[in-house]
């Protein structure tokens, strides 16, 4: 039988090591991969005077048969005061790092140049905050231009979609990163659920299929008077397989978005697939509950999926552990389909 605890840690605004919190009674984190803030978790303790509820951060462990897990750095956004039996408590709401990027808004009209390298001047806004970008040759091929009030974290996630690369996420230790867009049929697989005699998948599951206009063809084009010619790129599923394709469903239920930047026609191509793939995943998605998994809790993570109703690829788009032994771990998984 497996050994779980959990530790806290508080630190101050700078990442300086304050203390180990033994004063919390609760704790939920939650992974939503498709948020804008992804990680968030909420904890109760009882009232300390040594715990700055507008500054401090708290970093969370999952410890199981003494190997410890990071479970993610937040800051505590808010902490709700109640007494209950003469005791004082606090129940605190918790953000993932992203929320500086988030609350921090340019006082002016930010413009970029043309010919700029987007991860440059990625990392040019991250500042002094702790990264680990890849470079890239991809540039801006038309100027672009955010009105004031604009947060960092929204003019950094649209200079990354420009090149097709992930929006923003900071990672289990605290360290913001991101990389190229990965289509889910090429994804590796992370990890491996099985309903075996090994299994810690628990018997609910819940399968949802929303075939609404599901489009099966997606045109994408650009809208930018310095891209002259202007590019389009049409991406059709024609596979026989899936039951979204043209084939499938005998007639075509088209995507159109006009894109305002994209540094090439390959780029466009593969931003084309990618939208596709994005439209047809809704149609099905999975929630189930397993024993706590430290390791999966994250972004996007892909998993294979093997039960007695379910055998295939899928991506974790949202997971939440109950912090507590004996505690539960929640997932939303999204088919991987091939087009």
């Amino acid at each position: 039988m497996r050994k779980i605890e959990f530790e806290y840690e508080l630190y101050n605004k700078d990442g300086q090591f304050k203390k180990k919190l033994y004063s919390i009674t609760a704790c939920n984190v939650r992974y939503t991969s498709l948020g804008q803030l992804k990680g968030s978790a909420t904890f109760t303790t009882k009232s300390r005077k040594d715990i700055d509820y507008l500054n401090d951060r708290i970093k969370i462990f999952c410890i199981i048969d003494g190997v410890r897990h990071p479970l993610g750095e937040y800051l505590i956004s808010s902490g709700k005061r109640s007494v209950q039996s003469g005791v004082v408590y606090r129940e605190c709401t918790c953000y993932s790092k992203l929320l500086i990027l988030q609350d921090d808004r340019i006082k002016n009209t930010y413009s970029v140049n043309i010919g700029t390298n987007v991860i440059v001047e990625v990392k040019r806004l991250l500042g002094t905050l702790p990264f680990i970008l890849e470079d890239s040759p991809l540039t801006l091929q038309s100027s672009k231009e955010w009105e004031i009030g604009t947060s960092k974290l929204q003019i950094i996630n649209d200079l990354l979609d420009i090149i097709n690369w992930n929006s923003l996420r900071v990672d289990a230790n605290g360290v913001f990163t991101t990389e190229s867009y990965t289509l889910p049929i090429n994804r590796q697989i992370d990890f491996v659920l099985k309903d075996d005699e090994q299994s810690i998948i628990y018997p609910e599951q819940e399968e949802e299929l929303d075939a609404f206009s599901v489009p099966n063809v997606v045109i994408l084009r650009t809208n930018n008077s310095d891209i002259t010619p202007p590019l389009s790129s049409v991406y059709e599923n024609h596979n026989t397989d899936s039951p979204m394709s043209i084939e499938s469903r005998g007639r075509e239920i088209v995507y159109f978005e006009d894109v305002q930047d994209v540094p090439n026609q390959a780029v466009l191509n593969d931003l084309a697939r990618k939208r596709l793939y994005e439209k047809t995943d809704v149609y099905s998605h999975i929630e189930l509950t397993t024993a706590i998994q430290p390791e999966a809790f994250g972004y996007l993570k892909c998993i294979y999926l093997q039960t007695n109703r379910f055998d295939g690829k899928y991506i974790q788009t949202s997971c939440e552990i109950d912090c507590k032994a004996g505690g539960q771990m929640k997932r939303t998984l999204r088919k991987v389909v091939r087009l």
